[in-house]
């Protein structure tokens, strides 16, 4: 049986720059900020749905004009998919999340994700969200 191995990235994506950082708020903001420049839009990932609004007040506070909308797998039913959908609009600039975007959201101006605590996550969850950028 033929086994396959992952090299490199799908044709047409961007490698991925991967950084760990200790949390700072200003590398938060200079990320954010150097993304929507380029007209871009973020991801910002959280391990716990209890830790969205800290997150959420956070952002609001270092970067007051930033647009931001949540989803999350206990929004009542449609709710987080509208979010998302909204967010892949351009209607937002950060889509402030949990693991609900690991697999199936491809939006491609979304170049840069912001995981927060990733040393909760696992290898493969971080591998996954990992692969929700680059694409343009």
């Amino acid at each position: 049986r033929d086994t396959s191995t992952i090299r490199s990235p799908p044709p047409m994506r961007k490698p991925t720059i991967s950084y760990v950082q200790e949390f700072d708020e200003m590398l938060i903001k200079d990320a954010i900020e150097r993304e929507l420049a380029r007209e871009g839009q973020c991801y910002y990932v959280v391990p716990r749905i209890s830790q969205l609004t800290e997150a959420n007040e956070m952002l609001e506070r270092i970067c007051p004009s930033l647009r931001v909308i949540q989803a999350h797998g206990r929004m009542a039913r449609g709710t987080a998919e509208d979010n998302v959908a909204s967010f892949a609009e351009g209607n937002f600039d950060v889509l402030l999340a949990t693991t609900v975007i690991e697999n199936g959201v491809d939006i491609p101006r979304v170049n840069t994700i912001i995981i927060q605590n990733a040393q909760a996550f696992g290898m493969s969850t971080l591998y996954q969200l990992r692969g929700r950028v680059g694409r343009s």
